[in-house]
C-alpha cells in the first residue's frame, strides 16, 4: 500500500509543472533542449545543471511527459519531491 501512495504521489499531473531529470553528464543546455523538443518551457532551474523544472506549452497536455522521455529525459516527476533542489527567486 505504501509502494502505491509514493508512486502516485511521484507521477507527474498534466495539470502542473513537473521535473525533469536528464543524465548527471549532460548539461544545463541538454536538459533544455529536451525541455524544448517535447515543446515545453523551462520554469526554474535546479542546483544541478541536469535537473530542470518546466511546464508544456498547452495547458492540460497529458503526452508531455512522454515527450519528455522521447528527448531524452531519464526521469519525469512531480516537483515536490524535490522542492528543495531548486532555486528560490
Amino acid at each position: 500500500m505504501t509502494l502505491v501512495i509514493l508512486a502516485a504521489y511521484f507521477m507527474p499531473r498534466a495539470d502542473s509543472d513537473v521535473a525533469v531529470l536528464v543524465s548527471p553528464f549532460a548539461g544545463r543546455a541538454a536538459a533544455g533542449n529536451a525541455v524544448a523538443r517535447a515543446d515545453g518551457l523551462v520554469v526554474d532551474s535546479g542546483r544541478w545543471p541536469f535537473i530542470l523544472l518546466a511546464r508544456p506549452v498547452a495547458n492540460h497536455d497529458v503526452n508531455f511527459s512522454a515527450r519528455l522521455y522521447k528527448a531524452g529525459a531519464l526521469i519525469v516527476f512531480n516537483p515536490g519531491v524535490m522542492a528543495g533542489c531548486f532555486k528560490k527567486g
